[in-house]
């Protein structure tokens, strides 16, 4: 693992970490809001391809159980993936469980492709795509 993985795990975990404890306290609106204005620094905590921004929060969310959750994630990844070639946007859909429960989940995609939490997301329907946070 190069230096620069193991910068970009640390980076993702702390990222985690603030965006998870942000979104206890404040509704996601705010959260996206402020952490916009903080893009940069975040970019610098979490950086390079996005291949291995991606790669390093799939993987930290496996070692933050509780605390990464699929919205937290989804966040980070907006933060700090690139703008171009198209910006990446979250993504929330719902699904029904046995006995009625509905079961929200989130996930990041740019144009058609899911970019974060795309294992899952076949199987939820689409409810809300969330635009960009400073608008």
């Amino acid at each position: 693992m190069t230096w620069s993985d193991r910068r970009n795990l640390a980076g993702a975990c702390v990222l985690q970490a603030v965006v998870a404890a942000a979104l206890r306290v404040m509704p996601i609106a705010v959260v996206r809001h402020r952490a916009a204005r903080l893009r940069a620094a975040a970019r610098f905590c979490l950086a390079g391809s996005d291949d291995r921004v991606i790669w390093a929060i799939e993987a930290t969310a496996r070692r933050l159980p509780g605390l990464s959750t699929c919205l937290s994630r989804a966040v980070v990844a907006e933060l700090t993936l690139a703008p171009s070639p198209a910006p990446a946007r979250i993504n929330i859909g719902i699904r029904r469980l046995q006995g009625g429960i509905l079961q929200g989940h989130a996930w990041v995609a740019r144009g058609n492709r899911i970019v974060v939490g795309g294992r899952e997301a076949d199987a939820y329907t689409p409810m809300l795509t969330l635009g960009d946070p400073l608008a």
